[in-house]
């Protein structure tokens, strides 16, 4: 197959090809897409930063968040939706998942009025989900950022990493998630953490949140 641009690619009977792009300046030789990408090697490599988990008394980390919004993803900084307010950020291995679905968000959508009383003022759910999925969910439960319980996608994990909350779900074919955990924070400070331990659900519930205000009163 020839063309009069800078393109020329020549199929062999073979099951070889080879194509060659040249410009004024550059040559590139381009395997086929089957046999090789950009990407050399079959594994992935992601490096996350934290080296431990965030500790009550520390500040919430800036990161980026999304959410979907009439229609459009709107990003907002965590400093910005939360500063001089008293919040709880629960975090999700995943969306549309057993335990999420029917124990962890339907527990703080039940609780919203309660924690209300209890003196705090925004709820999120955030995962490791893209925003479109977390707005889905969000809906089949009845709820959206502006409803009881914000659904916040951490898309490429980095608020999840900054609190030393990242799990490597690889060997379930889940890649990357954040652990099943809940932050109390007020103004932007750290005043509560708990994390379940893997395949478990309870210290992060809404009804420990819950109990937990109490005590402080």
């Amino acid at each position: 197959v020839s063309t009069q641009s800078t393109w020329e690619a020549v199929v062999s009977t073979q099951s070889t090809w080879e194509a060659v792009v040249s410009t004024q300046s550059t040559w590139a030789t381009a395997e086929p897409p089957a046999k090789k990408t950009k990407c050399a090697s079959t594994a992935l490599t992601v490096t996350f930063g934290a080296t431990e988990r965030a500790v009550v008394g520390s500040e919430l980390p800036n990161v980026e968040l999304r959410y979907r919004s009439d229609g459009s993803v709107v990003k907002v900084q965590t400093h910005d939706l939360l500063r001089d307010k008293t919040a709880v950020l629960f975090f999700v291995p995943a969306a549309y998942t057993p335990t999420c679905s029917t124990k962890h968000l339907p527990g703080f959508l039940a609780s919203a009025d309660a924690l209300r009383e209890a003196g705090v003022d925004f709820v999120g759910c955030v995962s490791v989900e893209h925003s479109f999925v977390m707005e889905a969910w969000g809906k089949e439960h009845g709820t959206g950022f502006d409803g009881p319980v914000a659904m916040l996608a951490d898309g490429n994990g980095e608020l999840t990493d900054r609190l030393g909350l990242i799990d490597d779900r690889r060997p379930k074919a889940m890649l990357f998630k954040s652990r099943r955990s809940c932050l109390v924070v007020r103004d932007l400070r750290i005043e509560r953490l708990t994390v379940d331990p893997s395949g478990s659900f309870g210290d992060t519930s809404a009804e420990s949140v819950l109990e937990w205000f109490a005590a402080q009163s």
